[in-house]
């Protein structure tokens, strides 16, 4: 799942402040990929969320530490990413510091904080 980011904020292919570069065209100021994947090893749900432009990359693991019933709740939120709305709240973040990323499909949302890798 890939989303482009025009400005300092946007939901899917749509750009925040959309400002032009002289030839007509939005310039992309940043290009968002979200994964998730169920890791049976680690009994975990894995998001990872990358920044093609900066090739800066988050991720996370979410076990029983924060589900009851991690792989129950991964099929739950599995159709929420793959037709959801992606926003990254507060823009992109300081090197070092944590992403939060937001996935809101109808009345279902979830929202995690994902470290950054390096």
């Amino acid at each position: 799942m890939a989303y482009n980011q025009g400005g300092n904020q946007g939901y899917g292919n749509q750009g925040g402040n959309k400002g032009g570069n002289g030839n007509g065209q939005q310039e992309i100021k940043a290009k968002w990929s979200l994964e998730a994947d169920w890791d049976k090893d680690t009994n975990a749900i894995v998001i990872k969320v990358a920044e093609e432009i900066s090739g800066k990359k988050w991720k996370v693991s979410l076990g029983k530490d924060a589900y009851n019933n991690p792989r129950e709740a991964y099929d739950k939120i599995r159709p929420v990413i793959d037709g959801g709305n992606m926003e990254i709240v507060g823009g992109m973040p300081e090197n070092g510091q944590n992403l939060t990323v937001k996935i809101t499909k109808g009345y279902e949302a979830y929202e995690w904080n994902c470290p950054q890798q390096y």
